[in-house]
């Protein structure tokens, strides 16, 4: 059964990926990394969060 990649939908035979090539694993990597750094540039609490741990 043909599996259909996240990141450019096309088909191709795989048990164990979602995408269907390296170069979609790092497109979908720096999208992930670009929407957590998104995420959390306004977000000033977990800084706050992470500093009340250390004392």
């Amino acid at each position: 059964m043909k599996k259909v990649c996240k990141v450019c939908t096309n088909e191709f035979d795989g048990v164990h990926r979602d995408v269907c090539s390296w170069q979609c694993d790092e497109k979908r990597l720096k999208t992930l990394r670009e929407e957590l750094d998104e995420s959390v540039k306004s977000d000033k609490s977990h800084v706050e969060n992470l500093s009340k741990g250390d004392s």
